[in-house]
């Protein structure tokens, strides 16, 4: 597979990149996000969840991390720290909305 998911990719590069106080506070708040969705998707999957669902939950998520990775590259590049902050919120909304939070 070799495909590395983006938090990983965010963790390792963090202390590479420059990033303001409110960029750090924001990655690290959904760095949090995402490994409780990750372990609430682990128990919610070994439960009964029909195909649909579960290919939804896929979907949802796998964009929303298709766009968190746009976002970073991004931020690595142009230093836009309220545009990366917005992605990471919508991100955030994302992963709440698949949880039914």
């Amino acid at each position: 597979m070799g495909h590395t998911a983006i938090a990983e990719t965010i963790k390792k590069e963090m202390d590479e990149v420059r990033l303001d106080a409110d960029v750090s506070a924001a990655l690290k708040d959904w760095l949090l996000a995402d490994r409780e969705f990750n372990v609430w998707f682990l128990e919610t999957t070994k439960g009964k969840m029909d195909d649909e669902a579960l290919m939804s939950l896929l979907s949802g998520y796998s964009e929303d991390q298709d766009s968190v990775t746009d976002g970073w590259k991004s931020y690595r590049d142009d230093h836009n720290g309220p545009q990366l902050i917005a992605i990471l919120a919508r991100s955030q909304a994302t992963m709440d909305r698949l949880q039914g939070k």
